[in-house]
């Protein structure tokens, strides 16, 4: 399935999105919210996605790599990509569905965007 596809009206965007169970896509959430959303220190709505900024420590990269890589198995239409911007910023940007989406939805709830 495209994005195209899953950004229709009325379509089950996070069922489209995740192959996930609902039980285990829920502690996957509480895990983003719990261990990933608290080090956010930016966020950047993207065209396509979300971007978020954190403070590069060996362990976040490590942390954020991880992630990825389970998140690029269930979540396969979405982009997933953890770059090392500079050596203090890691940038992990989830492209693929437009920011407003109801997957993105728990991203409002990270630090705010960057003014200018």
């Amino acid at each position: 399935m495209t994005a195209a596809a899953i950004t229709k009206p009325g379509a089950q965007v996070c069922d489209d999105v995740c192959s996930l169970p609902d039980a285990e896509r829920l502690e996957r959430s509480a895990m983003f919210r719990s261990v990933i959303f608290p080090h956010v220190t930016h966020r950047e709505a993207l065209a396509n996605g979300w971007a978020l900024e954190f403070d590069y420590t060996a362990a976040m990269q490590e942390t954020l790599d991880a992630f990825v890589a389970f998140e690029r198995g269930c979540c396969g239409v979405l982009t997933w990509t953890v770059v090392r911007r500079s050596d203090r910023v890691l940038r992990l940007s989830i492209e693929g569905l437009p920011p407003n989406s109801p997957f993105f939805l728990e991203m409002r709830g990270v630090p705010a965007e960057r003014s200018g």
